[in-house]
């Protein structure tokens, strides 16, 4: 497990308990503020899982590692000179 899931684990149980909490109070503040925490709990964990994902291919598939860099690495590059002027 990496960090990024455990606190994304951990932000989405709390703002689900405080949204549970802002419902039953009626506090509609209490729930939006809930909701967004749950929100970016979902987002973090899901990062952890696609840094798990990588890492787990760059250590299986090293050369498909190195071609998808190299792929990325010409895209950018590509990307940064279109604006510029070739003549």
């Amino acid at each position: 497990m990496d960090a990024h899931r455990i606190t994304g684990a951990i932000k989405e149980l709390v703002g689900g308990a405080r949204e549970a909490a802002g419902a039953v109070t009626g506090d509609t503040a209490t729930e939006l503020s809930s909701k967004a925490r749950q929100t970016e709990g979902i987002a973090e964990r899901t990062y952890g899982e696609w840094l798990n994902l990588i890492r787990d291919i760059s250590r299986d598939r090293p050369l498909l590692t190195a071609l998808g860099a190299g792929a990325l690495a010409f895209t950018l590059g590509t990307l940064v000179a279109g604006g510029r002027d070739r003549n």
